[in-house]
């Protein structure tokens, strides 16, 4: 900007007391959680309910190289809670941009053909029974019948992903 003339350069010399770099929030990605959970705290008193991010939409926030910087994970934060019913945020409620590389955006590098075969058969299954969970209101029933299951194999499949049913209930 001091080689174009849009800032001064003795302004900026009198400011660069002790130059501060910050890596962009793409090379951060530790920081993600916590950012987010200091937005969702911080949007609380203007929504009066607290919303919570299930692992697999966390994980795309993860995944996602934010262009927009902290800044834009700020604003999907907002937008979140002031636009979104339930209190939990799923993939499906994330911005197509984030969700369009879903197969691969986080398939850590170096995975040989099998491992990230099955890392995204893992993501997916997780995935899907999560959403007829709830779908289902939590009813593993309900839900394993909607997936054309049944309800042993959905139950197994729930453990082996840590997946609880009682997070899907009540609209949450």
């Amino acid at each position: 900007m001091i080689k174009s003339g849009e800032f001064r350069e003795d302004l900026f010399f009198r400011l660069a007391v002790i130059p501060v770099y910050i890596p962009p929030l793409r090379e951060r990605k530790e920081d993600i959680k916590l950012l987010a959970d200091h937005f969702v705290s911080k949007f609380i008193p203007v929504t009066g309910r607290e919303i919570r991010f299930t692992k697999e939409a966390m994980d795309l926030l993860a995944a996602y190289p934010w262009p927009g910087n902290v800044r834009e994970l700020k604003n999907l934060i907002e937008r979140l809670a002031i636009l979104k019913a339930g209190k939990t945020i799923t993939p499906e409620d994330l911005p197509r941009e984030m969700t369009s590389d879903v197969l691969t955006a986080h398939i850590p590098p170096g995975l040989n053909y099998q491992d990230a075969k099955q890392k995204v058969l893992d993501d997916f299954n997780q995935q899907i029974i999560g959403k007829y969970l709830k779908d289902s209101d939590g009813n593993v029933s309900r839900a394993a019948e909607s997936l054309g299951m049944d309800r042993g194999n959905l139950q197994r499949l729930m453990r082996r992903y840590d997946i609880q049913s009682s997070v899907f209930r009540n609209g949450e």
